[in-house]
């Protein structure tokens, strides 16, 4: 099969996949404060964010990406290895993750939870990073969407036996997770023999090579989590549940069309590594994702009031004018998924740290100022104007580093 043929399927693959993935994830987000109101679904907002910006930066440690990198490169031991780092991640991640609950106002029950949710997503990763790396997409196309709408069945069950409340929502993403890992094992086990086979690779990278890498894109991610999760964070230390809700439901909302950049990357991105490759692609992938950003902004902007009152009512139209200005952010995040995994794709790890610290510093900042003031819309603000600044700074590195990737 050539190699436009491949991307095309794979592409396919994807959006079967990760579409049908995060339609299901995006009916969960709107329909679980739906059922459980804002204050409980303000609760599980506080959690989930606590719960991700310490396991997802230490076990994750940006791992994945370059596991595809490295795996597209021919070094595919790599994967092994990963796995290795990110069980000794989970313990020192379980440990912080206690020490920090000590002091924070949170429910303890469901932060460990969701903490197990998204341990057990980051290695069903390593696989999904395998096999993209190969440019084998199946699999991934296949278990996602399985994987995600039996969260969704799971939350009516749930409700429908009269469970409501943020900790069964939990329960059925962790639940789910783990089903969807047996049934990824167990049909694709054939292929993934290929990663226990002991081989001599030439220039593959040791341990500490894929630590330090990692530790590097393990920072970013942190700071990433700490840039997209630290308006709940500090709604919910300088507001209430309540608020906490209302933000959360416009953005997740917001969300939902974030699905459209995240899939062409994980497609692209093993070509976008390949510098011989990468003007073209990125020129190509720049019009592409600016033109469908924008068109999602608009749409967005002028259907927030129309969704917010169908799906929720009185009880969020505070949400509304969050999504208003949440729109705005649209554009920028299809772009910035771009700029962002270009400089990954350049080697510029350390310049892609220095942007997320950036990036993180004014967030917080204006999180600060801004949410003692306007509450939730001072939030989504905040969090349009980061997004702005971020995809410039991105983009002035890309384009120093690769000026005629601009030449269409």
């Amino acid at each position: 099969m050539n190699s436009k043929s491949q991307t095309a399927k794979n592409l396919l693959w994807q959006f079967v996949g990760q579409g049908g993935g995060k339609v299901s994830m995006f009916f969960f987000y709107i329909l679980l404060p739906a059922f459980i109101g804002a204050s409980e679904y303000g609760k599980f907002a506080y959690a989930l964010a606590v719960s991700s910006i310490v396991a997802q930066p230490i076990v994750e440690m940006g791992l994945d990406m370059v596991t595809v990198k490295w795996v597209s490169r021919g070094r595919i031991d790599v994967t092994k290895k990963v796995f290795i780092i990110r069980i000794i991640a989970t313990l020192i991640a379980f440990l912080i993750l206690f020490t920090i609950s000590l002091f924070l106002k949170v429910d303890k029950k469901l932060l460990f939870v969701l903490f197990s949710y998204f341990v057990l997503m980051s290695f069903q990763n390593v696989i999904f990073s395998f096999f993209r790396g190969i440019e084998k997409m199946k699999f991934e196309g296949m278990i996602v969407p399985i994987q995600k709408l039996f969260i969704l069945m799971l939350l009516f069950v749930f409700a429908f036996w009269g469970f409501k409340n943020a900790f069964w929502g939990s329960i059925a993403l962790l639940f789910s997770t783990f089903l969807g890992i047996l049934l990824l094992l167990f049909i694709s086990r054939k292929q993934l023999r290929e990663i226990t086979v002991n081989r001599v690779e030439v220039n593959a990278p040791n341990y500490n090579d894929l630590i330090k890498e990692g530790v590097i894109l393990g920072g970013v991610t942190f700071l990433w989590l700490i840039y997209f999760r630290i308006d709940t964070v500090m709604l919910g230390i300088m507001k209430d549940d309540i608020e906490v809700g209302i933000y959360n439901v416009a953005y997740k909302l917001m969300e939902g069309v974030f699905f459209i950049p995240g899939i062409m990357m994980l497609v692209f991105f093993p070509s976008l590594t390949k510098r011989e490759k990468f003007n073209k692609i990125f020129g190509k992938l720049l019009l592409v994702l600016g033109g469908i950003g924008l068109g999602m902004s608009v749409m967005v902007y002028l259907f927030s009031s129309s969704l917010i009152r169908l799906i929720y009512g009185s009880e969020f139209f505070g949400s509304i004018a969050v999504l208003q200005i949440l729109a705005l952010a649209v554009f920028p995040v299809f772009l910035g998924h771009l700029a962002t995994q270009s400089l990954v794709a350049l080697d510029l790890n350390r310049i892609y740290l220095l942007v997320a610290f950036i990036g993180m510093l004014l967030n917080i900042s204006l999180n600060y100022f801004l949410i003692p003031r306007f509450g939730a819309n001072g939030a989504a603000w905040a969090t349009v104007a980061t997004e702005m600044a971020v995809v410039l700074l991105c983009g002035y590195f890309v384009w120093r580093e690769k000026p005629n990737a601009l030449n269409f």
